[in-house]
């Protein structure tokens, strides 16, 4: 249904098609001081047809001397850079003639800031010593910033890495060292044996003063965790998940894990959360070094997932790979949904299913915007493949497989996988290419109905009605903004539905909704629509079914209740479903005890309290405390020994809206002196507790709270506790502190760190037009400062301004977001306006008129 501009010569992007890499041999030394680089690299390429000059990609590197050797003879090459498209094209007076040639390339560049390419990474050790890296981020066009190449996915290639450096330095990178020599001048030469062949945006090297474990082995794997000196002990948990990863990953895709090592490695500065270079995966500290019995079960499930999908990745990315950048979202789709599995099999008691339903509903929120998109598009300029690292690439991704994987039941769905990896290992391949393979194992339509899900953006409602027969489902396309005049945008028409149904007599059918309408027999009672909630989907049930629903909401499963619950929120906020009927819902919430659905009664509460007025606040907060009062009082305030991990989240859930929403004094002043313990080192606060007492604390604390979370944020005990005090920063509703976070965002937090902060900062209506004007009045420095990946998500807590104490601004913000255009991730912003409009209207359509519906 897509024609991709890769398939052509056309794409002005795309290197020339007549000569391809063979095999890398790259020498690079660093200076930490200076914060340069030398190169020296010689490819061996194919040539297809004679010709005279070649081609590479390259970005702000300095080409010194280069040359071709081809037929015996050593070419002296011209240098030609084009900077627009990324380009250095090799010019040679002679002729490079058909078959293998030579070319050779010195080179130097700058260690840069950018948390991109080859850069540097500061941090301070337990001495107070400051220390300096330098490490890599390819993906998705970056390895063209450390040496010239051919920078394309399809373009793999052997590569043999060697690093010179001080001989006191580690270095690491994909494949194992080969051997070390030093030099003699304070230095060594680090020789790292060949790769399997890769595509460039997977290869790393890392060199610094950093600390290493002991090996443990995953069968025949060696594994590693490395650290900035004096963390290591941070890094025990990490083995222990990637020795189940590996076993549980060769054993369920039936091909042994395809690196001879396996490091995973800590980077003080990291954009992203992990990369998945193959043998040598780099991760944020945040994201892998962890102490358990400090930490809550989000925080261990997060650093656990992570870990789980970049090695996911080895054989999912790196074995087999994508052909172009339109492909990368099944990458990152099929990670997610493998890591998940990978989870849920390390700890069934996590749950960890029902959590991704939650990830499913973020991706929903997106995909329910005229602004969605395709998950996959066409991509042409490599910026072009930068907004596909979204919310509708991971869980939008991860969750059509996840409904694929139900309707084909788990053993077609691995046969298929196992069948498309032995297919194209080593290779590349299309999304086209998995659907032929899951096609052949199950002998499913897979192909028709995941081009319905893949190459038009959005989802569809499917509703339910009584007939006189029975019940018929129907589907429409789903957006939030759905009045006639509205546009439609990017959201689709038709699906290729797998729509699961189960009965009252717990009969659960697998059906196809291709049409837009389907019969179904009379039954005993109504059909859930959307059977163990993995559909991707809306379910609209008429007055009556719904009803009936409702009454018998306990004996759904959970995700079955998530579901009910998040699509009645949406259908409100489509203006479908009447807020006295949401309503209804959410006070069925006093009975419930699962932290998911209590999650998505919470999010509802919040935007109930945004849109009030001050004056129905306080009927917010009575719906609020007449839900969690009694869910809080099922639990007990305090963790009890019996406690199951979701028992201890979901009372986490109810302590933070009765102490924020709801104002509950007895919870407030628990939640204070439990802080007040935690400060003076007396019980420290208990994991699952500390973000929603945190919580509490900034929203009703003032500067002597501030000062004692900024002191914790200084100093933490795991990055996990740095990023918890950090954010509890963002909760304070003064405008003084404010500022001050705002002065320390472009001063000491990390620049990885200080883009998510501030849009945390930005959500809280109460200090949101202050930051509002930092952001407006230092957006240069800003734009300068922080990784480029993380600004449209900062910019995101723009949709939010529908508060009362910010929904004036609006017009203001528009014309900001107009006049200050980003260079990537423009449609993530697009979609923040929009979600503002959602908020405007139902602001508008209740703001003054809640107390009809509330008491």
């Amino acid at each position: 249904m897509s024609e991709n501009p890769k398939d052509t010569q056309s794409n002005p992007y795309k290197l020339p098609s007549h000569t391809r890499p063979i095999r890398y041999s790259i020498l690079l030394e660093p200076d930490l001081v200076d914060l340069r680089f030398n190169g020296t690299e010689t490819i061996e390429i194919q040539v297809d047809k004679d010709c005279s000059e070649v081609k590479l990609n390259s970005v702000a590197l300095d080409i010194l001397t280069a040359s071709i050797t081809s037929g015996g003879k050593e070419l002296a090459a011209s240098v030609h850079f084009d900077p627009e498209m990324e380009i250095v094209t090799l010019r040679t007076d002679g002729t490079i003639q058909t078959g293998e040639a030579l070319v050779k390339v010195d080179f130097s560049g700058e260690l840069w800031a950018g948390l991109a390419g080859f850069y540097h990474s500061v941090y301070t050790d337990a001495d107070g010593n400051k220390e300096t890296i330098a490490t890599t981020q390819f993906e998705a066009t970056d390895a063209r910033r450390a040496f010239p190449c051919f920078d394309e996915p399809e373009l793999k290639a052997i590569f043999s890495i060697s690093i010179r450096s001080n001989e006191d330095l580690m270095v690491v990178s994909n494949y194992p060292e080969k051997s070390s020599t030093r030099t003699g001048d304070g230095k060594k030469l680090t020789v790292f044996e060949d790769t399997m062949v890769m595509s460039s945006y997977l290869v790393a090297f890392v060199i610094g003063n950093l600390e290493a474990s002991e090996t443990s082995m995953s069968g025949t794997t060696p594994i590693r965790v490395i650290t900035p000196n004096g963390k290591g002990h941070l890094g025990s948990y990490a083995h222990l998940v990637a020795d189940h990863s590996i076993k549980f990953f060769t054993e369920w895709f039936g091909i042994a894990y395809p690196a001879p090592k396996m490091d995973l490695l800590a980077i003080p500065d990291f954009a992203a959360g992990a990369m998945e270079n193959l043998g040598a995966i780099t991760f944020r500290e945040a994201d892998l070094l962890i102490d358990p019995e400090s930490a809550s079960m989000d925080e261990q499930i997060r650093v656990t997932e992570v870990i789980c999908h970049e090695i996911a990745h080895m054989w999912f990315g790196d074995l087999v790979t994508m052909k172009w950048w339109n492909g990368i979202w099944l990458n990152e789709a099929f990670a997610t949904y493998m890591s998940f599995a990978a989870v849920d099999a390390f700890r069934p008691d996590w749950r960890v299913w029902e959590r991704f339903g939650i990830m499913s509903l973020m991706a929903q929120e997106i995909d329910s915007l005229a602004t969605t998109r395709p998950i996959e598009y066409p991509v042409i300029a490599p910026s072009d493949a930068d907004g596909m690292f979204d919310l509708l690439t991971y869980e939008k991704g991860g969750s059509i497989l996840r409904m694929l994987e139900q309707y084909l039941g788990l053993e077609r769905f691995r046969a298929g996988i196992r069948l498309y990896l032995q297919k194209h290992a080593y290779a590349n391949a299309e999304t086209t290419d998995l659907w032929d393979a899951l096609e052949e194992a199950s002998g499913e339509p897979v192909r028709l109905i995941m081009d319905t899900w893949v190459f038009q953006g959005g989802h569809p409602t499917v509703s339910l009605e009584t007939t006189a027969g029975g019940f018929r489902i129907s589907q429409q396309p789903f957006r939030y903004l759905s009045r006639p005049e509205d546009l439609k945008g990017a959201i689709g028409d038709n699906w290729q539905i797998p729509v699961g149904i189960r009965t009252n007599d717990g009969t659960t059918a697998k059906v196809l909704l291709s049409d837009e309408s389907l019969g179904l027999s009379e039954t005993a009672g109504v059909p859930v629509i959307n059977a163990d909630g993995s559909g991707f989907y809306r379910s609209h049930y008429d007055q009556a079914s719904s009803s009936a629903i409702l009454s018998g909401l306990r004996e759904l499963s959970t995700l079955e209740r998530l579901k009910f619950v998040s699509d009645s929120v949406a259908l409100w906020q489509s203006e479908t479903l009447p807020l006295a009927n949401l309503v209804e819902v959410l006070r069925a919430l006093g009975d419930e005890r699962d932290p998911t659905v209590l999650a998505a009664g919470q999010s509802a509460l919040s935007m109930l309290n945004r849109i009030a007025t001050p004056a129905e606040r306080p009927l917010v907060a009575t719906l609020a405390s007449s839900i969690f009062s009694k869910v809080l009082d099922g639990f007990g305030m305090s963790s009890d020994i019996g406690d199951s991990a979701q028992d201890r989240a979901a009372r986490a859930i109810a302590l933070d809206v009765l102490g924020t929403i709801a104002n509950d004094v007895e919870v407030r002043d628990y939640c204070f002196e439990a802080f007040r313990m935690d400060m003076a080192g007396d019980v420290g606060l208990e994991p699952d507790q500390a973000g929603s007492i945190l919580h509490v604390v900034s929203t009703h604390g003032d500067e002597t709270e501030f000062a004692f979370i900024l002191d914790r944020y200084r100093h933490p005990s795991s990055p996990q506790d740095e990023m918890r005090f950090l954010y509890a920063l963002t909760g304070f509703s003064q405008a003084g502190l404010a500022s001050r976070l705002c002065s320390m965002a472009l001063g000491e937090v990390r620049t990885q760190d200080a883009p998510y902060a501030i849009a945390r900062a930005l959500a809280n209506r109460s200090i949101s037009e202050v930051v509002y004007r930092f952001i407006e009045t230092n957006f240069t420095e800003i734009k300068s400062r922080f990784p480029e990946n993380s600004l449209p998500r900062m910019l995101s807590s723009l949709g939010s301004f529908y508060a009362d104490e910010n929904y004036r601004l609006a017009p203001e913000v528009r014309k900001f977001v107009g006049d200050n255009p980003l260079k990537s991730g423009s449609k993530t912003v697009d979609q923040a306006m929009e979600k503002l409009e959602v908020g405007l209207r139902v602001r508008g359509s209740y703001a003054g008129r809640l107390a009809e519906s509330l008491k």
